[in-house]
């Protein structure tokens, strides 16, 4: 959840720095101290979710969190079947919506009514 919300500034290598083309977009309007304290925010709230999570939905969790392994090399790495990897997954994604309801938007709680 924290890495989708970062933004991502990309420059292109094959220009010089004296070329008028390229531009640098503006700092954003909150100050760098207080984007900071809301990240340090964000996760201590996200931490204190994962902490809820019963053991074996917190380790699937967090090997999946990383974006490195896939559901197989999770399930190798737990000797559990893939099966059993997605369960895991989807019942601790469940809980964290249930106890982060702001920051899952989708959600049913967090859609407005036709």
């Amino acid at each position: 959840m924290i890495r989708a919300r970062r933004v991502r500034l990309a420059v292109p290598l094959d220009r010089s720095s004296d070329d008028p083309r390229v531009q640098l977009p503006a700092p954003p309007a909150t100050t760098r101290p207080a984007r900071r304290l809301e990240q340090q925010e964000l996760a201590e709230r996200l931490a204190r979710a994962l902490e809820t999570l019963p053991p074996d939905q917190r380790a699937a969790f967090a090997l999946f969190a990383t974006g490195e392994m896939t559901y197989a090399e999770i399930a190798d790495a737990l000797g559990i079947p893939i099966g059993t990897v997605m369960s895991r997954l989807y019942h601790a994604r469940r809980r964290l919506q249930g106890l982060l309801p702001d920051l899952a938007p989708g959600t049913r709680e967090n859609r407005t009514a036709p």
